[in-house]
């Protein structure tokens, strides 16, 4: 092949990557937060004790609205930081935020995708957020679930599981095994 033809077969291949359609996956919620919200979202899995992580968990406690809240970790098993949020529901993508310490307010967009690799099923990208990573994964056994209370039967979540050392506990529980 001429250095001619060589050189217009790898235009016309570079072109045709240029405007082959690429199409993103379609998000799993629709932007309403049902896959955003009562899951933890890590950067990874942990290499060591000492490898710090960076995690996200929202909760939204069914039957009390006024305790949604969050927080952005960023921890090992010895050391860590954080960042707790409250937040209004999620619409269209994007979720309001608001850090109590600070009074920063922020409104984050957001999308929840389907992935796989390294054992987890779920995507997160997040972008307009001060705290945290702009991307995080999840899978199922990251779930957060409601819990009853000493109230009887009625359903609850655990704001304990917002603790640092209790995020890293369910990290830890559900990553596969090697």
């Amino acid at each position: 092949m001429s250095r001619r033809a060589l050189l217009v077969t790898l235009a016309a291949l570079g072109a045709a990557l240029l405007l082959w359609p690429r199409h993103a996956p379609a998000p799993l919620d629709g932007g309403d937060g049902t896959e955003l919200i009562n899951r933890v979202w890590i950067d990874g899995w942990p290499a060591g004790d000492r490898d710090q992580r960076e995690v996200l968990a929202i909760i939204d406690p069914p039957r009390e609205p006024t305790s949604r809240m969050g927080a952005f970790v960023r921890a090992s098993r010895w050391r860590g930081a954080y960042e707790g949020f409250v937040y209004t529901p999620p619409r269209a993508g994007r979720i309001q935020i608001r850090y109590p310490q600070s009074g920063r307010e922020e409104a984050a967009r957001f999308q929840v995708t389907p992935c796989s690799g390294d054992g987890f099923n779920r995507c997160l990208t997040i972008e307009g957020n001060s705290s945290g990573v702009h991307r995080y994964r999840s899978n199922d056994d990251l779930i957060i679930r409601p819990r009853a209370t000493d109230q009887g039967d009625k359903p609850g979540v655990d704001p304990s599981l917002l603790d640092p050392t209790a995020l890293l506990r369910l990290v830890d529980s559900a990553r596969p095994s090697r």
